[in-house]
């Protein structure tokens, strides 16, 4: 489904295309390497030091 949303987009004459992924979804991430997409920006929304 995304190499098809791609090439719609690429269709629709646009020459990039940038995904949002949650950084520990492993599986989404090598998904989007091998279709030949590369990290980009890095966001941390919520982070918590474990309790002592």
């Amino acid at each position: 489904m995304t190499a098809a949303g791609v090439n719609h987009l690429a269709r629709q004459g646009l020459g990039e295309v940038m995904l949002y992924v949650d950084g520990d979804n492993t599986a989404a991430l090598r998904l989007y390497e091998r279709l030949g997409f590369r990290p980009w920006h890095l966001d941390v929304m919520y982070a918590r030091d474990a309790p002592a």
